[in-house]
């Protein structure tokens, strides 16, 4: 479809209506969609629902819709250098939902993962938490916030292709990729415009310990135990941290609950913890090529907690976002449902599912500097970055250690704050490929 527009006007064209939800990205003025907030005025659009972390200034971004009367609503989370904003508010003429920053964030964020609400601690016993339902998790109480979903999404892009893949610039990220993923229809601006093919797949520390190890079992030294909860990144043998798992391998360590989308397969990876029996319990989402696996199955002798793969995903993802519980429409109605509790919104029925925090996360990365930055690359990124937010301790295997500053601050994906230890593969350190799939050689 033609997705590049002559500007601003004629790509809202036919979108704006009265009444509508409106996600504005932005933090401040940086990262604003200045140049279609400005269309947005000049439409004359009224009764706007805006979602935006705060308000521009006055008459500066969506200061200028407030100027003009347009908004009848903000959903935001600062007030902001915005005089007329506190005005309105103050007399009455302005609707406001205020939101901690970060329950923001995540509102945004669960809209656009299909997530109708969530559980957070943030806000319980505050005027947040007034008409929320509340629920207890592990003896501590939170509050269910609610997804959002807008009927338009406006971001701002340091540089676009004309397929619409985009990159985001330093702190002008902020809500943006979020927001892009969260409406109905997103229409992004962007500084520049090129053709596919020409953006570099980009991604989305302060510690003085000492992070880098001299090798896989220094490095793990001290942090295992018989029944401890492992976090294992990789998807089949791409990005695993097969280092880490022949030291755990080598320490003996037993009854152990690996989370991992599957468990390698017979005798690499995961499946050699397997083969010794150290495994008690996987929660996975694929047995994958592993005759091991579906024997210790089969004959009672391994616990298995099957998830959509998915549903798995997020379960770690809301792990390391302090989230204890989230709903979902997977799995509703199936095996996957018994014995959980479920619950209607907007007259469909959704599925809770537990977040999942371990004890350790074992991850694999292409490059990492001694604070812990963390970048990796292609397939291999799959489960690795949401583990490492998502465990009382993060160990990173890295294909390239660098050290601080020689790793682009746009191109980190886990910030160093989350990873305790480091250890640089050896060189010739193989990368086992499960299975090897070419074009037949032509005929000579």
């Amino acid at each position: 479809m033609r997705k590049v527009y002559a500007d601003a006007t004629a790509a809202l064209a036919g979108l704006l209506r009265d009444g509508m939800v409106i996600h504005s990205g932005g933090f401040g003025l940086c990262g604003i969609p200045a140049l279609l907030i400005d269309a947005v005025k000049e439409s004359g659009v009224k009764d706007l629902t805006i979602v935006s972390n705060n308000c521009g200034i006055d008459d500066v971004g969506l200061g200028k819709l407030l100027r003009t009367r347009q908004i009848r609503k903000m959903i935001a989370s600062y007030v902001g250098e915005n005089a007329e904003f506190a005005r309105q508010f103050l007399a009455g003429e302005l609707e406001i939902e205020f939101n901690p920053q970060g329950t923001l964030a995540e509102r945004i964020r669960a809209g656009g993962a299909g997530i109708p609400a969530f559980f957070t601690k943030t806000g319980v016993g505050t005027a947040v938490a007034e008409g929320k339902p509340t629920q207890v998790f592990d003896g501590e109480t939170y509050l269910m916030e609610r997804g959002i979903v807008a009927d338009l999404a406006l971001v701002h892009a340091w540089k676009g292709d004309t397929e619409g893949n985009l990159v985001y610039r330093r702190t002008a990220r902020n809500f943006n990729p979020m927001m892009a993923t969260a409406a109905k229809v997103t229409v992004a601006q962007v500084e520049h415009l090129v053709q596919p093919g020409e953006t570099t797949p980009t991604t989305d520390e302060e510690v003085t310990m000492r992070k880098v190890y001299a090798d896989a079992t220094a490095a793990l030294a001290g942090l295992l135990r018989d029944g401890m909860v492992i976090h294992s990144g990789g998807f089949g043998l791409c990005g695993i941290p097969a280092l880490l798992i022949d030291a755990v391998k080598e320490s003996g360590v037993k009854d152990l609950t690996i989370v991992s989308n599957n468990c390698g397969i017979d005798d690499v990876g995961l499946g050699k913890l397997l083969r010794t029996r150290q495994i008690r319990k996987m929660i996975a989402s694929y047995v994958g090529e592993n005759a091991e696996f579906a024997r210790q199955f089969l004959a009672g002798e391994l616990e298995i907690e099957f998830n959509p793969q998915g549903t798995l995903a997020e379960r770690i993802r809301a792990g390391g976002a302090g989230i204890p519980a989230f709903f979902t429409k997977t799995g509703v109605g199936t095996a996957v449902a018994e014995g959980k509790p479920t619950q209607v919104f907007d007259g469909e029925t959704y599925l809770m599912e537990r977040g999942i925090v371990a004890d350790l996360a074992l991850v694999h990365a292409w490059k990492g500097d001694t604070e812990g930055n963390l970048v990796y690359r292609r397939t291999a990124r799959n489960f690795n970055p949401m583990m490492a937010t998502a465990a009382k301790v993060t160990v990173a295997q890295v294909e390239h250690l660098v050290q601080p500053g020689e790793i682009d601050p746009d191109h980190i994906i886990t910030p160093g704050v989350f990873v305790k230890r480091i250890v640089a593969l050896p060189s010739g350190y193989e990368k086992l490929i499960e299975n090897r799939t070419v074009r037949p050689r032509a005929t000579a």
